[in-house]
């Protein structure tokens, strides 16, 4: 969760490719321990990131992802955030 919230802050001062890098490892961690709703949090941190950097593409593969991760949780909450973020990534 440290270097997920690492990549946070990164993310909100604009500095992404460090943020990129944290989240990267969190996700590495988070897939380890088998941790999957804060994976797929993390892939949706990712998604995020591509996205401010116009890797449209990117980051629809990426919240795709987080979506398949919560869709086999049934975690109805992130979902609705997902499917947003999906939402306008495709109205770009």
């Amino acid at each position: 969760r440290v270097e997920n919230n690492i990549g946070i802050i990164y993310n909100n001062i604009g500095q992404t490719k460090e943020a990129l890098e944290h989240y990267k490892q969190a996700q590495i961690l988070f897939q380890a321990v088998g941790i999957k709703r804060e994976e797929a949090n993390v892939i949706n941190n990712i998604g995020t990131v591509y996205f401010e950097g116009e890797q449209i593409d990117s980051s629809i593969f990426m919240i795709k992802k987080a979506i398949q991760i919560h869709l086999e949780l049934t975690n109805q909450k992130a979902l609705a955030s997902e499917y947003s973020n999906l939402g306008i990534l495709y109205s770009e």
